[in-house]
């Protein structure tokens, strides 16, 4: 499916002409098709290039986005592609969710996010939802960033996410592994929310640890048991037959 800049559909087939392989990754560009130019432009050209991506059908697809801001209408699911997005200056690289509950970017498969800024013009609550999720100089404003199905040792370094509920949701799936925040300012605007939350079974990450951190919570006077920077449910990681999964949390220089 395409779109165009306003989010909607337009009913001509993914240009797969415009990517190109480059060590067998495929690859292209992005521009506003304003003031920068790449091999898709225009608002909804990160949308686009992902669609063309998985109509080849590619197994991995590298973007390059060039200043300007993206739309993102309705979820883009990119299971199946082993995606980089690539922003040229995390200030100005602006990844914006316009629905009002859908996710940003959903995928089972690797994800890696560098120098990108995500927002939201609605009331949509997750940025990305992801399993082997990498973040570099990224920043989400409003929403959550969520570990879906998965394993590995995921790095997020120099992460901002800041928003009015859960900001890291650690139980959106089965996921596995460990998860390593580094240099990163986490803050949560509301009273009554954590900043790193779960409350799924099945699975469940194995260890979770913050370097040289910084987080934020609201000051307010509340009572409900999930505020606080961590909250982690009894029955995290429990898996169908009672056993539970041991969940490390470290704290290194964190603020």
């Amino acid at each position: 499916k395409l779109y165009d800049g306003l989010g909607r559909l337009v009913t001509v087939a993914a240009d797969t002409s415009l990517l190109r392989a480059v060590n067998g990754r495929a690859m292209a560009s992005i521009g506003n098709g304003t003031t920068t130019f790449g091999d898709f432009n225009g608002a909804a050209a990160l949308v686009n290039v992902i669609a063309a991506a998985l109509a080849i059908p590619a197994t991995s697809l590298h973007v390059y986005v060039k200043q300007g801001t993206y739309v993102i209408p309705a979820t883009i699911t990119a299971t199946g592609l082993d995606l980089v997005i690539e922003g040229a200056d995390q200030s100005e690289c602006i990844l914006q969710n316009t629905h009002a509950t859908q996710t940003g970017i959903v995928t089972t498969s690797r994800l890696e996010v560098r120098r990108v800024t995500f927002t939201r013009t609605s009331t949509a609550t997750k940025a990305i939802t992801a399993g082997n999720l990498f973040l570099t100089d990224v920043t989400v404003t409003g929403m959550s960033v969520n570990l879906l199905s998965g394993t590995g040792n995921r790095v997020w370094d120099r992460v901002t996410l800041s928003g009015a509920g859960h900001l890291v949701d650690l139980g959106a799936g089965s996921a596995t592994g460990s998860l390593l925040i580094r240099d990163s300012r986490l803050t949560s605007s509301a009273t009554g929310v954590s900043v790193i939350y779960s409350v799924t079974t099945g699975g469940g990450i194995g260890a979770v640890t913050l370097e040289r951190c910084h987080c934020v919570v609201s000051t307010g006077t509340d009572s409900s048991t999930e505020s606080g920077i961590v909250d982690i449910e009894s029955d995290f990681g429990q898996t169908t037959t009672g056993a539970r999964t041991l969940l490390k949390f470290r704290f290194l220089e964190c603020t």
